[in-house]
């Protein structure tokens, strides 16, 4: 089995199934999101196409409350679409990829 990391800086909030607010915001933060993980993939996976995967995301966190890692799944959809963008998958469907819940990175590094 192969194995491709990337990390990036968050281009911005991490989107949460909790927050509410308009939804030109939103799509806004979204186009932000997607467009950052486009830029972020290194050359040699970009237009790759690769071959059914599995994609797993650490997500940074700050403060000591309690998360719920699920809530955090608006953020793994926007880095699998940019992923998609990015030509490393053709679609984003089961055909394709599969995912794992985020992880949270409780110690906050910076970098996803």
């Amino acid at each position: 089995m192969t194995v491709h990391e990337f990390s990036f800086p968050p281009p911005g909030k991490l989107l949460n199934a909790n927050s509410h607010g308009h939804w030109a915001t939103r799509a806004r933060a979204v186009k932000v999101w997607r467009t950052a993980v486009a830029y972020s993939v290194p050359r040699d996976l970009r237009g790759a196409l690769l071959g059914y995967s599995q994609v797993a995301v650490t997500l940074p966190v700050t403060g000591r409350h309690r998360r719920d890692p699920h809530n955090w799944y608006p953020t793994l959809k926007v880095i699998v679409d940019g992923l998609v963008t990015a030509g490393v998958f053709e679609d984003d469907s089961s055909e394709h990829l599969t995912t794992t819940e985020p992880a949270l990175d409780l110690g906050a590094t910076g970098t996803i």
